[in-house]
């Protein structure tokens, strides 16, 4: 399998969520409206398990070229994204994924937006090869966790 045929939108908003709340996943953010599309990285914090630190692609190495844009709490979804000292809260790329975890909270994902998953588990990182894998962007042994 090729990255295009393991890379695939989040369909229903309790994946999508499920996913984001990984501990290791990057996804793509499309906007349909804009045509505009971010690529956003969400690890969760090594000493606690309840925040998670968001970050976004801003270079060419998508393994590497990731600049901090906040950090949320699990149990504390409703209050969304919040940028920190080292965020901007009014950067568009901060608005967009605040925007999407609202939303997704919500139990929607909105019609303008696809919530893409890049291929990869999002707890362990792996390269997703089995169909249901790639279907629920986790690998067999992570879904059982």
């Amino acid at each position: 399998m090729t990255i295009l045929e393991t890379t695939r939108p989040l369909a229903d908003p309790e994946s999508a969520l499920a996913f984001i709340l990984g501990g290791n996943a990057t996804f793509t953010v499309v906007s349909k409206r804009t045509g505009k599309r971010y690529t956003y990285r969400v690890r969760v914090a090594p000493e606690d398990h309840e925040c998670f630190f968001a970050s976004v692609l801003v270079g060419p190495d998508n393994t590497a070229d990731y600049q901090y844009l906040g950090y949320f709490i699990r149990q504390g979804m409703r209050h969304g994204l919040r940028a920190g000292k080292k965020g901007n809260a009014s950067d568009p790329r901060f608005r967009g994924l605040s925007y999407v975890i609202a939303n997704l909270h919500s139990k929607r994902i909105p019609a303008d937006t696809e919530v893409w998953h890049e291929g990869r588990c999002a707890r362990c990182a792996r390269k997703l090869t089995d169909p249901e894998s790639i279907e629920r962007g986790f690998g067999p042994e992570c879904a059982k966790k």
